[in-house]
């Protein structure tokens, strides 16, 4: 899924930042020019849309893409209702 391979582009791209800097970025424009040149479009967006992420804290974010139903459910990755999710992934750095 195309969603899911952009958002794991995305999230190494956020490591590679952590590591250098000790905290996962504020926002993905954070690592532009240094680590991207552009915030990859999400694939599943018929708006062209970027891909979503939210740092929850200086060592954990999600980053998202809406996923097949078009519909962007707040970085809800990690669902089991059965109900349609987004597509992206949790980082986690052990601190």
């Amino acid at each position: 899924m195309l969603g899911r391979t952009a958002s794991i582009e995305a999230m190494l791209t956020a490591q590679a930042y952590q590591r250098q800097r000790n905290e996962l970025p504020q926002k993905l424009e954070d690592l532009i020019p240094d680590y991207i040149d552009s915030v990859p479009l999400d694939p599943a967006d018929p708006n062209s849309g970027t891909l979503r992420y939210r740092r929850e804290s200086p060592n954990s974010a999600v980053v998202w893409s809406i996923g097949i139903d078009k519909i962007d459910n707040d970085g809800d990755v990690e669902s089991e209702t059965g109900q349609p999710i987004d597509v992206g992934f949790r980082l986690k750095i052990a601190e």
